[in-house]
């Protein structure tokens, strides 16, 4: 590693450079007067290739800190986008089914959940009007009491034929499994109530597709297998594609082919 040139300006100039890769901005910049911007090119251009300045060395140096950065920072992006890709969303929500209000009460009657939600019914119905009664059923404990909505349908239940009542679940923030956190991006009340909100698996795929050429047009893809991230990318495609995937170090096998009740 050289480190910083004698010539402060040239040091400058360097910098300078890095940022835009314009060369006669860079060179006024730097500190350089000029008599106009074509001036200023021309001699930019010519300290570019002064190899006696170390100006060409120390850019060479610069380009190669910033690409072995710029490096580590893709690696970082593809794994995070093949993190949210190998998550699970079932873990984050999931539909369940869970026995109506019929399925496990007597004779497949009416069941209440405590004998308090019963008289609060009941109290309902009779201080109602005469008119709003007609449009109530007045309430029976017939079915008994008990019901919980995490219990499995009744397959003989008449009212909802053993399908029971379908609700949506979601994972607590502290429940949810270390490998599907990349997928979880936040929660939303909204007035139809709450979202989970998670990041886009199909956009991580399609970002991952094109890093290893996969829409080439020649419909192939050059993979380097010391990569194990592109190599288990190129895995999990060639199970879904009959497209071929080609390794320089060896050809990739294709083997593997309602409201609350």
């Amino acid at each position: 590693m050289m480190g910083a040139l004698p010539n402060n300006r040239h040091e400058a100039f360097c910098l300078e450079y890095m940022k835009d890769r314009a060369g006669g901005a860079a060179y006024r910049r730097a500190g350089y007067n000029t008599k106009s911007n074509d001036v200023a090119a021309a001699a930019a251009s010519r300290l570019l290739i002064n190899v006696k300045s170390g100006v060409p060395q120390r850019i060479a140096e610069f380009e190669a800190e910033y690409a072995t950065k710029i490096g580590f920072e893709i690696e970082d992006a593809l794994n995070k986008y093949l993190s949210i890709l190998n998550a699970d969303p079932a873990t984050l929500t999931s539909l369940m089914r869970g026995a109506c209000r019929y399925c496990q009460g007597t004779n497949h009657d009416f069941q209440w959940r405590t004998s308090r939600e019963y008289a609060d019914a009941v109290k309902k119905y009779d201080t109602a009007g005469q008119v709003a009664q007609i449009m109530m059923l007045e309430p029976s404990d017939l079915g008994g009491y008990g019901y919980r909505a995490s219990q499995s349908p009744h397959p003989d239940c008449p009212e909802c034929d053993g399908f029971g009542i379908a609700r949506a679940h979601f994972a607590g923030t502290d429940n949810i499994p270390e490998a599907s956190r990349p997928l979880f991006a936040g929660v939303k009340e909204t007035q139809h109530g709450i979202e989970v909100k998670m990041h886009d698996q199909m956009a991580a795929l399609d970002a991952l597709a094109k890093h290893i050429g996969f829409f080439a047009k020649d419909h192939t893809c050059d993979l380097d297998t010391s990569d194990a991230l592109t190599e288990l990318l190129a895995g999990m495609i060639q199970k879904s594609s009959k497209m071929p995937v080609n390794s320089r170090s060896r050809q990739a096998s294709n083997a593997a082919n309602a409201p609350r009740s």
